[in-house]
Parts: structure tokens; sequence; C-alpha cells
């Protein structure tokens, strides 16, 4: 299997304004005729310890009839032993990264015009440093792009 990695997908150093702290970035991804396959990953961007992701679009193209995709997050290094990573405002803590956070079996198989919708997720808190990431069910068609459309702010990591 070949995981799929946007171009910049290291390279984004997000920042807030002079007077704010918050931000809102686009992650894309292109994919080709080949890749992702069923179960790969496409890997969108990294957020750093201490973002709290308030809102998440997803957007596609057409990706062919049957395909899903999950979208969450994925640890980037390993922390120590137990450590909570994130946490929810309604007290929800995580240890591990959640592969279907923000979207579960979405599916990604409209007209070619693809489509955009927003996760109804709640605000996440990052403590340790993560990966967005998709893990996309069917077989692809064309070339595909998607991306994801973070906003938020930094609260600094603890």
């Amino acid at each position: 299997m070949t995981d799929l990695y946007a171009g910049d997908f290291a390279n984004k150093n997000l920042v807030g304004g002079p007077y704010s702290d918050a931000f809102a970035e686009v992650f894309a991804a292109t994919a080709s005729s080949t890749s992702p396959a069923t179960g790969e990953k496409i890997y969108y961007g990294k957020l750093p310890a201490g973002s709290v992701v308030t809102d998440l679009d997803f957007g596609w193209a057409d990706f062919g009839a049957g395909n899903t995709i999950n979208v969450g997050f994925e640890l980037d290094g390993t922390p120590p032993s137990g450590m909570v990573i994130a946490t929810l405002p309604d007290g929800t803590t995580y240890t591990a990264g959640q592969a279907a956070f923000w979207f579960s079996a979405k599916d990604i198989s409209t007209s070619a015009s693809g489509g955009r919708t927003a996760s109804s997720s709640m605000p996440i808190r990052f403590k340790w440093p993560v990966k967005l990431v998709g893990v996309q069910t069917g077989t692809v068609v064309a070339t595909p792009n998607s991306y994801l459309v973070v906003k938020g702010h930094f609260r600094g990591a603890q």
C-alpha cells in the first residue's frame, strides 16, 4: 500500500494575526488514478500541540461509486504512555488517535461536481501534535482532489 501525502503536508506554518490567535487553513491532496486505494491513507497536514479545532469542512471531487472516507487524526510521534493528547469541551479525553473523529464512512461518490460538508463534531483541543488523515474505501476513479478547511485557534501546549 502507498499512502498519499499532500504536496505541502509538513510545510504549512499555522500562524495567527498580530492581535489574534485564530487560524483558518486549507489542506488539500490530489489523488492519482491508482492512489489512494482501499484502506490507504490521505495525509492532509499537521497541527501543533495547543491547537483547538472549532470547525472542519471536508470537500471532494467525484471519487467514484461506492467510495467512502473516514476523516480523523493520528499522533505525530509517540507521546508518553497514557498521556491525554486531546480533550473536548464536555470533558471527553483521548489518549490515542481517532481515525473517524470528524467523519465516519462519509459518502464521497457524488457526481463530477463533488461536494463539501461541515463536521458536526465538538471542538477539540490537541495537547500533542497530530496529523490530519483520511482513510478511503472503494475503487478510486480518475484523479479526485479532496481538501479540509480547518478553523480554530491556539491555546498553547499544556
